[in-house]
């Protein structure tokens, strides 16, 4: 009674975990381990010895990590019972075997080592040992420094990691008494190399006479076989060494022998393995004409994907396979949103009559917080419901488009360009399908959206340009064009222009949604960081050669736009275009789905592709679709040169 008087109500956990340990020793509970551990000693029962041990030290450690947490913070009882619970609930007692000598397994950032006499550290392989520290969240390490710097305990930063993985790797180290035994692998399950750890690289270093040996060259090969799967395992191997062109270790034709002879339909599987090759079967007509209809309609954007890669369009647009949705905030998601905010938003502007020009200076921002504020209660959450990161996302997400309104904004107003038309849609419904004659007599009817259109009137001419909005570093690149993975702008441009005799090219551009950051090596004024921002934001994009109609534009992007052409250059660019799609399309009617992906230098689709357990590519089974980048002046000859240059754009 005496002890519960002084410890209820609210007191600090240092007050009450100390009661509590003078309480459990003044009831002799720690005399009564004592006993117990000497009464099995004598016994020559280690393991209950053990146990015992461990219970005290359990206890004990339990105490110091509820004060070490909270210290000198007034908790209740219910909460102290609750913490010890937790905290006892978390340990555990292993003791395998419990004899004088002992095998101890576990990691290096968590297992003790006292008075080891033998040491292995196993899988000493570089991102291994140690465990590289992953950064996540949204503070650097640089917030983090600043912030520690304000006394608030946060997660140890790169940096301090890094100190502490050297301090782990020499505390492993100089753990044994005896010996010590370092070991890593060559190579994966797949069989690709894996360096061994900079730490391997730093003993041979400190200890040049260090014995080491290539337990792979050393195996006999009968030493291989005394199980059946790693028998197995290693038939596999040696067939694979064979297979690209190496030698088989010494005795292993018996191996291969016996395995014809005792297992021949596990030899006949090894065999399908190392003779398949990842080949898609053409599409039968009667699934081809399924997926195409009796009338021809597609998108630029299912056009792009075909050039990009047969498999990727076959899997989305043919199996129609999707990735699971889930009804939560992701990053991956922002473009899409921002897409369907600023389509809203624009739209509504016709609706209340406003124009960039004549819009209030918050009038954006409080559509922006009413379509962002819709958009989270569509998913089901609440403001108050938001996690700390999803509200980040969330502001973020605000303002990116605050940001970028305003940037619209002063692009328009710095140029004679004003905008037409937003989200123009290419379909039946509104200003008509882009069509392309097929050389089967049939029509390809193209549709899709463009985010913006703006014109600009002068001398009874009508110069037209197209914007994009995209998220991320999206660029605009020729080379893309010409292969067929970029051509919505180019399209979209050429089929306005045709569409009256009155219009001409000025120019087509992407402009990006981002959350801009100025990075400089010192301190610089308000001025400075807008102007950066100005050179950040400007369109990017291809602008029209005429001196007129680049003047009409806002200075940050005519003045830094690197791609121009001529009209000349914009229409041959714009049949070519629609030759290719020509191409593009024929090859899709005859049920071409091959699995070979482009690659250009070091760009490939498979990087973000989801469908890749699908198609399983892998270049030792499958090649890429390799394609050349062409100098600009290459390009215009190119595109010059008519349909017979179609075919050049691959190797």
């Amino acid at each position: 009674a005496a002890f519960h008087d002084r410890i209820k109500g609210k007191k600090s956990a240092r007050y009450i975990m100390t009661e509590l340990y003078n309480y459990l020793s003044g009831i002799g509970l720690d005399k009564t381990i004592s006993y117990y551990i000497d009464y099995f000693t004598e016994q020559g029962n280690n393991a209950l010895v053990k146990e015992y041990e461990a219970v005290w030290k359990t206890i004990i450690t339990s105490f110091d990590e509820i004060v070490s947490v909270f210290d000198d913070k007034n908790v209740s009882v219910k909460q102290i019972r609750e913490y010890l619970y937790t905290a006892f609930s978390s340990q555990s007692i292993g003791l395998i075997p419990t004899s004088v000598d002992e095998i101890m397994i576990g990691d290096i950032a968590r297992t003790r080592l006292d008075d080891t006499k033998v040491l292995f550290i196993l899988g000493a392989n570089e991102g291994v040992f140690p465990r590289p520290s992953k950064s996540s969240g949204i503070i650097t390490d640089k917030d983090k420094q600043v912030l520690s710097a304000m006394n608030y305990e946060l997660p140890d930063s790169s940096d301090v990691q890094a100190y502490i993985n050297q301090h782990l790797i020499y505390s492993v180290f100089s753990a044994a008494d005896t010996l010590l035994y370092v070991s890593y692998t060559v190579a994966d399950n797949e069989f690709k190399t894996m360096s061994p750890s900079f730490s391997v690289g730093r003993l041979k270093k400190m200890f040049p006479g260090i014995e080491q040996n290539d337990y792979l060259s050393g195996f006999d090969a009968y030493d291989l076989v005394s199980h059946a799967d790693t028998c197995d395992e290693y038939l596999v191997s040696v067939m694979n060494l064979v297979y690209n062109g190496g030698t088989p270790p010494e005795n292993w034709h018996a191996v291969y022998n016996y395995y014809r002879q005792n297992k021949p339909d596990y030899l006949k599987k090894v065999k399908r393995c190392f003779s398949y090759m990842n080949i898609a079967d053409v599409l039968s007509d009667e699934n081809i004409k399924k997926h195409l209809g009796e009338e021809y309609y597609t998108t630029i954007s299912r056009i792009q994907k075909y050039s990009a890669c047969r498999f990727s369009y076959f899997a989305e647009y043919m199996l129609s396979l999707k990735e699971k949705p889930l009804s939560e905030l992701k990053n991956v998601d922002i473009g899409n949103i921002a897409h369907e905010i600023l389509e809203n938003i624009c739209k509504g502007m016709t609706a209340d009559g406003v124009t960039f020009a004549t819009a209030q200076e918050d009038y954006f921002d409080t559509k922006i917080d009413e379509f962002i504020r819709e958009y989270v209660e569509n998913l089901g959450y609440a403001y108050a419901e938001l996690t700390k990161r999803q509200l980040y996302a969330v502001q973020r997400l605000g303002n990116v488009l605050k940001f970028a309104f305003e940037t619209i904004k002063r692009h328009i107003n710095d140029s004679k360009f004003t905008p037409v038309g937003y989200e123009v849609s290419f379909d039946n419904d509104n200003i008509g399908c882009i069509k392309i004659a097929l050389e089967n007599g049939k029509t390809l009817n193209l549709t899709g959206k463009i985010d913006r259109v703006d014109a600009y009137e002068t001398e009874g001419k009508t110069y037209l340009r197209v914007i994009d909005y995209k998220t991320g570093n999206k660029t605009f690149n020729l080379n893309d064009v010409i292969n067929g993975l970029d051509i919505q702008l180019m399209v979209y441009l050429n089929a306005l222009v045709d569409s009256d005799s009155k219009n001409d090219y000025a120019g087509a551009f992407f402009f990006l949604l981002d959350d801009f950051i100025v990075d400089t090596e010192h301190n610089v004024s308000d001025d400075e960081i807008q102007s950066e921002l100005v050179k950040a934001t400007k369109l990017k994009g291809i602008v029209v050669d005429k001196e007129e109609v680049r003047a009409a534009f806002d200075s940050a992007t005519v003045n830094r736009v690197q791609n121009t052409a001529s009209s000349e250059q914009f229409g041959w660019l714009g049949k070519y275009i629609r030759r290719m799609i020509k191409q593009l399309w024929t090859t899709l009617e005859v049920g071409n789905i091959s699995i070979e992906p482009y690659r250009r230098g070091n760009k490939t689709p498979c990087s973000y592709c989801p469908y890749n357990s699908l198609c399983r590519f892998d270049t030792a089974r499958s090649s890429y679709r390799e394609l050349v980048s062409c100098k600009k002046e290459e390009i215009w000859e190119l595109v010059k040169g008519g349909a017979d240059n179609v075919d050049q754009r691959s190797e």
